[in-house]
C-alpha cells in the first residue's frame, strides 16, 4: 500500500474536502495515469528480450494489468483503489515464480519437482532471438530430463515499482494536485 503526502497538505486536504466527491474522477483518473505509466515502463524494461526470459507468446506480457475501481459504499473517494498485477489465474502461478525465484537458485519459492513421475521431461525449442522470438515454434532441438528446475528471480515487478515510485510518481502526484487545485478554482 503506498500512502500519499502532499507538501502542503492541509491546503490540498482543503481542496479535497470543498470539492468533496468531484475530486473522485480526477483522483481516478491520476491513478490510472499513474498505474498505465508503469505498467509500460516495466513491460519494456522487464519483459522485451532480457537474458534468462525469452519471450515466446508473449501472454505473460500481456496479462500485466491495472485496475481502478471504486467501492460503491461509503464516501467514494475514500474507497478508490488501483491495483496492478496479473488477474489470470494460470498466469499468476508462472509470473510468480519469475518474480521470487526458486529456492535452489536463490529464491523464495520451493524448488520444481515432479509429483507423479521420477524425472520431469520437458522439449527445449528453438527460441530465435530476443529482436525476433518464434512464437510457438514447433523446431525442438532437445528434450531435457530432470529431477527438479530451478529458477533464479528475474522477472523484477516490485524493484520496478520501487524505483519507479521514487522517480515518477511524484511527477503525477503534483499534476493530480494542480488538477484538484484548477477545479477547485473553477468551481
Amino acid at each position: 500500500m503506498i500512502r500519499i503526502e502532499f507538501q502542503n497538505s492541509t491546503e490540498i486536504g482543503n481542496v479535497i474536502r470543498r470539492l468533496g466527491e468531484r475530486a473522485t474522477p480526477i483522483m481516478r483518473r491520476g491513478f490510472m495515469r499513474i498505474s498505465g505509466e508503469f505498467l509500460l515502463v516495466f513491460k519494456t524494461t522487464r519483459l522485451r528480450g532480457r537474458p534468462g526470459l525469452v519471450r515466446r507468446s508473449g501472454n505473460l506480457t500481456r496479462q500485466f494489468d491495472q485496475r481502478t475501481a471504486v467501492k460503491e459504499s461509503g464516501n467514494a473517494l475514500a474507497e478508490l483503489r488501483t491495483t496492478i498485477g496479473v488477474y489470470d489465474r494460470k498466469t499468476v502461478q508462472y509470473a510468480r515464480v519469475h518474480e521470487f525465484g526458486t529456492v535452489g537458485a536463490g529464491g523464495r519459492l520451493p524448488d520444481i519437482v515432479p509429483r507423479k513421475a521420477k524425472f520431469l521431461r520437458f522439449p527445449i525449442r528453438d527460441p530465435g532471438t530476443a529482436t525476433r522470438p518464434k512464437a510457438r515454434s514447433s523446431n525442438i532441438v532437445a528434450w531435457v530430463s530432470t529431477k527438479k528446475v530451478k529458477i533464479e528471480p528475474r522477472l523484477g515487478f516490485f524493484a520496478t515499482w520501487a524505483r519507479f515510485t521514487k522517480t515518477d510518481v511524484p511527477k503525477y502526484l503534483e499534476r493530480m494536485a494542480n488538477d484538484l487545485i484548477n477545479e477547485s478554482v473553477r468551481k
